[in-house]
């Protein structure tokens, strides 16, 4: 398993971060390993903070660097979202145990993307002067 230990650099985002959403639950669904018959396993996460093209996601596990994953993210503020992404990075917590995941989120027709957009452009402030709608 391919884990990174952090962010080759930690500002790679292209938009805004997000860090106040209120609560934002997420499930992370990783493919199948092992032996044949192995089914995919959904796993629960926090998230950290968001932007239009990726977010972090505190996880009790790490999860392997550029695993395809689908996510269901779900908050009061954004609504319910189902994303596919690409895990970029994960570092552990110190003295916390677990781990944070960096996820990049990926264009595909069969998810929720333009919509998550559209709903985090509305959550930015428009003062913001590397605020930008889609």
């Amino acid at each position: 398993m391919a884990i990174e230990t952090q962010p080759a650099n930690d500002n790679q985002r292209t938009e805004p971060r997000v860090l106040q959403l209120g609560p934002v639950s997420a499930e992370v669904m990783c493919p199948a390993r092992g032996s044949e018959g192995a089914v995919p396993e959904w796993i629960s996460a926090s998230v950290v903070d968001v932007s239009a093209n990726g977010l972090q996601l505190q996880v009790s596990q790490p999860l392997e660097t550029d695993l395809l994953v689908d996510l269901t993210l779900d908050g009061e503020r954004l609504g319910r979202f189902e994303l596919k992404g690409q895990v970029r990075w994960s570092r552990r917590l110190p003295g916390q145990g677990g781990w944070v995941s960096g996820v990049e989120l990926l264009e595909d027709v069969d998810t929720a993307i333009v919509e998550w957009k559209e709903a985090l452009c509305r959550l930015l402030d428009d003062s913001a002067p590397d605020h930008v709608c889609f």
